[in-house]
């Protein structure tokens, strides 16, 4: 089977053949050419006819990737529904933990953070150790947390602050987050 640049490789041969000869063309060199433009003719349809089966291809492969992608987050949705139905269900019967050696699930206390300072609320009575002064004060989140967690009284009262509670510390509110759940 002829390749497309083998039927240009050959045209332009006979071309040259033909200015070569001041443009005299012979018979052979005619049927030559019309058998090249024919088989251009086909090599060019058939090339045509498999970019749009490609064409068709690629669009298919990307309604395909749109519905894995769907199947992807639909599934990625039922884990953390199912993640908050573990945790719901753990916290209802006061247990922290559940399942067997390889598979369960354990109750994990929601992360310890400093709140923000609400509205009218001013830095007065938060001791300068605890901000940190550019253009405007800010709040040293981190040492007031660190320094609670390091206070003889504060300390327990912080392992036992529920999900969603708070507790003020040095003039700052610190809040205890939603409960999350660890999976192994």
């Amino acid at each position: 089977m002829t390749h497309l640049y083998e039927l240009t490789i050959q045209y332009k041969a006979i071309r040259d053949a033909i200015e070569a000869d001041e443009g005299l063309m012979t018979d052979e060199q005619m049927e030559a050419l019309l058998d090249i433009e024919c088989g251009t003719d086909e090599k060019v349809a058939n090339t045509v006819r498999l970019m749009e089966e490609l064409a068709l291809s690629a669009d298919s492969c990307d309604t395909a990737a749109a519905k894995l992608i769907k199947k992807r987050n639909a599934r990625r949705n039922k884990i953390e529904w199912l993640r908050r139905y573990l945790l719901n269900e753990l916290i209802g019967q006061d247990r922290m933990s559940a399942g067997d050696d390889t598979h369960g699930a354990t109750r994990v206390p929601g992360r310890l953070s400093v709140a923000d300072l609400p509205d009218g609320h001013d830095l007065e009575g938060i001791p300068d150790e605890y901000l940190e002064f550019k253009t405007l004060a800010k709040l040293k989140k981190k040492m007031v947390l660190d320094a609670a967690k390091d206070d003889e009284d504060t300390a327990p009262l912080l392992g036992n602050l529920p999900s969603g509670g708070a507790l003020e510390f040095g003039g700052c509110v610190i809040k205890r987050g939603p409960e999350s759940l660890k999976v192994k």
